[in-house]
Order: structure tokens, then sequence, then C-alpha cells
């Protein structure tokens, strides 16, 4: 299905949790052939839970926690709002979930 997504050129891919399953080559591999279709003018819509990754790869994100969006925006925005600026997208989220939970 990825190959046939790739083959269509959309302008808009939307990708549930894609690294399940694929060991670290084809996930490198999958992450090339996303960023060409970036620079390409696509836009990308992923899902996942993988927020180490994530960091890395997306320049705007929407962390949720049991279907309630917490937070929206870069990975400024949310280090800034949970007052961890120099620390990963993963702890952030943490913090922000537990001051959410409170």
């Amino acid at each position: 299905m990825i190959v046939l997504a790739f083959l269509t050129k959309p302008s808009l891919y939307i990708i549930d949790e894609p690294f399940i399953g694929l060991d670290p080559k084809a996930m490198k591999d999958f992450l090339r052939l996303l960023d060409q279709e970036r620079q390409e003018g696509a836009a990308v819509l992923m899902s996942t839970h993988m927020l180490d990754t994530a960091e890395r790869i997306c320049d705007r994100f929407v962390l949720m926690m049991n279907g309630e969006v917490i937070i929206q925006g870069t990975l400024e925005d949310i280090l800034n709002a949970a007052g961890t600026r120099h620390a990963t997208l993963l702890d952030s989220f943490e913090v922000l979930m537990e001051r959410t939970v409170k």
C-alpha cells in the first residue's frame, strides 16, 4: 500500500503508525521518500506514538491524550509551554500530560 501511495503522487499523505513492522533501513528509506514528497510540495499528516522520530521529521505537532488535544504547535511552542526548553518532545509531552491529569 505504501508503494501504491508513492506511485500515485497525492498532494496529501495521511499515514497512521507508519513505522510498525519496519526495520531501521526500511524506516530510513521511507522517511527519505516522505521528505522527497514534501520537497515536491506534498503535505504529510502522520499519526504516531514514536515521538522521538516525529520530533526529527515533523514541522508541527498535535499532542493528544484520551482523544483530547492537549497542545498543538511547533516544537518550540511545545517546549516553551511545558517549560522544558532543552528537553525532547517526549519529555515535554510527559510534563504536559501530567499537568492535564491533575
